[in-house]
């Protein structure tokens, strides 16, 4: 168990969740059944999980939260309940760090998801420390709604038990839907060498193909997975992806598409989306995810946990990150997707296309990526068929690939896609297609 310890206190996120997920497994905890009895945490476990939580630099606050929060909301044996005091001993103690640690999640960078597993955790000690009402009032506000739970646990924990343990399990709910999805077996699953396409195995140091041996690094936390021999400029230094979004993208749909969407073209492509993403069950890869804004868009209408987001610029990655925390975020190429053969349910390639160096290429590798019947959407732009393709090949210093519409076709039919919707708008083209079954 000390080396799962170890694994939630550093290194990548996908290996944090993995040690996560172990340790649910070890304590038997959220309902989790495994082989054996379970582990039953001692002094120095209980301790360590406590610094995860306090340490202000701490990788994996959240997780040690609800991990305490989730002991303690166990009521099974006698052996959990040395455990559920062990763990108050150590939380009285220590309360004042406990206290300044909410007081100064509000500037972290995660701080909604540290917020929600806190107030799970001091849930269960609010009956034995009614002070953590009035930190919760001075961190999150008096009329938050954190505040309220809190003091409604703390009031209804004798007379009214049955509604106390109920708004614990409102706040557990919230503190563990971030954290449901074992993002290293979804990685293990879902990605795969970009040469032979086989499994990888994920290494504190590195990652490797177990079948033709090639070794991959992280980047920024996150599976660096290039093709060898591949050399692809990386146009989006950090400067450029700091204004991309709010600057320079609009202005580029705008002029690229002619003038597409009316004046709001952001609008006329979040509905094409919406109506055109519709999946079931499976993973959806985000080809191009570039900052990420696309990458919300689809993780809200799937679910984070469920999108593996892909793009070449570790500068727009670090971005992505940030806006989709839950996703799966990997740096590698169009020309070689880093994604195992017929894993994806759906594929999203969203102003994109245009910026591969090989896009029938991409479109062929989306293809190999889907599931048979899997859904493939994007937006990209064609070659104006008047002059204005004059000004479209001048706008921007790096090469873009326009859309010929009938060559289009014939790669979709190529990689066994079939065409369900294409839509030309002005000069912006939005289309679905579907893997043959």
């Amino acid at each position: 168990m000390t080396a799962t310890l170890e694994g939630l206190e550093s290194g990548p996120h996908i290996l944090r969740s993995g040690a996560f997920h172990g340790l649910l497994s070890h304590f038997r905890l959220a309902g989790l059944e495994g082989q054996g009895p379970a582990v039953v945490p001692g002094d120095s476990d209980i301790t360590r999980l406590l610094d995860g939580v306090i340490s202000p630099q701490g990788p994996a606050r959240a997780e040690c939260a609800v991990l305490l929060g989730l002991l303690l909301d166990r009521e099974d044996s006698e052996r959990v309940g040395a455990v559920d005091s062990l763990i108050r001993r150590h939380a009285a103690a220590r309360l004042p760090e406990l206290l300044e640690c909410a007081e100064a999640v509000s500037d972290a960078s995660d701080a909604s998801q540290t917020r929600s597993a806190l107030l799970f955790l001091f849930g269960h000690l609010v009956q034995d420390h009614p002070e953590i009402v009035d930190s919760a009032s001075s961190a999150f506000g008096a009329e938050s709604g954190a505040a309220h739970a809190l003091a409604r646990i703390r009031d209804d924990a004798v007379e009214r038990p049955q509604r106390a343990a109920q708004v614990r399990a409102y706040l557990g709910a919230e503190a563990f839907s971030p954290l449901a999805a074992d993002r290293l077996e979804l990685a293990r699953r879902t990605l795969a060498c970009p040469g032979c396409h086989d499994a990888l195995d994920f290494g504190p140091e590195e990652i490797r193909c177990v079948s033709c041996g090639e070794a991959f690094s992280w980047v920024d936390g996150h599976p660096n997975l290039p093709p060898r021999g591949v050399e692809q400029r990386d146009e989006f230094p950090e400067d450029v992806a700091e204004v991309y979004e709010t600057a320079l993208r609009p202005r580029f749909v705008k002029v690229m598409g002619r003038a597409f969407g009316a004046g709001d073209a952001e609008e006329s492509e979040l509905r094409y989306l919406s109506d055109r993403l519709r999946v079931g069950e499976g993973t959806v890869l985000d080809l191009g995810c570039g900052a990420g804004t696309w990458t919300a868009r689809v993780a809200a209408l799937v679910g984070s946990d469920r999108v593996v987001a892909i793009d070449w610029s570790a500068a727009m990655l670090r971005r992505c990150a940030r806006r989709v925390p839950g996703a799966i975020i990997v740096r590698g190429s169009a020309q070689a997707i880093p994604v195992a053969t017929g894993s994806m349910a759906a594929a999203v390639c969203w102003d994109a296309l245009q910026a591969f160096p090989q896009p029938g290429g991409a479109v062929a590798e989306v293809a190999r990526c889907l599931a048979p019947g899997g859904l493939f959407v994007g937006f990209t732009f064609r070659s104006s068929p008047g002059p204005y393709a004059y000004f479209q090949e001048r706008i921007t210093a790096n090469p873009r690939h326009l859309l010929d519409l009938d060559r289009f076709r014939a790669w979709c039919a190529d990689a066994g896609l079939d065409i369900e919707d294409l839509t030309v708008a002005n000069d912006a083209v939005l289309f679905s297609a579907r893997r043959s079954a």
